[in-house]
């Protein structure tokens, strides 16, 4: 083959696989023969060196305790020491502080908070300029956040 040939090959399988196969796909079986190939690595490592590898089989993890707060739990208002967010169900959010509002993106991960802010006001706000929050006891009628080296505690206004 020619090196035009052999691009032009090149390129009709590239664009017959990436019909073929999604990226979650792809990233999937790219992660299998990794493994693969770590594990083929290191037994031959082993051997070169004289080291007999035994497998040791992994205690059963305890199963994760529910926070109890959820994203359907989360939309509402929440007030904290320096004003409050209203977290609505279509994953946008408006934060109060004072006279001044700002508007961005949330969404819940278990034990992680994050906000994405619309703009740069909240950086002019000096509270909760972080993206990610580490959410301390959770549940559905309040929680503890770090911003910065500040605590901020939240609690869930009622209807």
């Amino acid at each position: 083959l020619t090196e035009e040939q052999k691009k032009s090959v090149a390129l009709e399988y590239m664009k017959a696989i990436t019909t073929k196969y999604s990226k979650s796909e792809w990233k999937a079986m790219i992660d299998i023969e990794l493994e693969r190939i770590q594990n083929a690595t290191i037994i031959s490592a082993a051997k070169n060196v004289g080291v007999e590898l035994t497998l040791v089989k992994d205690e059963p993890k305890a199963p994760v305790k529910e926070t109890g707060l959820t994203s359907a739990n989360m939309e509402g208002t929440w007030t904290f020491e320096e004003g409050k967010y209203n977290f609505t169900d279509g994953g946008v959010y408006i934060l109060e502080i004072g006279s001044k509002t700002c508007r961005g993106r949330w969404a819940l991960d278990g034990k992680v908070l994050t906000i994405t802010p619309d703009g740069g006001l909240q950086k002019a706000f000096g509270v909760c300029n972080a993206e990610r929050f580490d959410l301390m006891n959770p549940n559905p009628t309040d929680f503890s956040c770090m911003s910065g080296k500040k605590v901020l505690h939240f609690k869930k206004e009622k209807k």
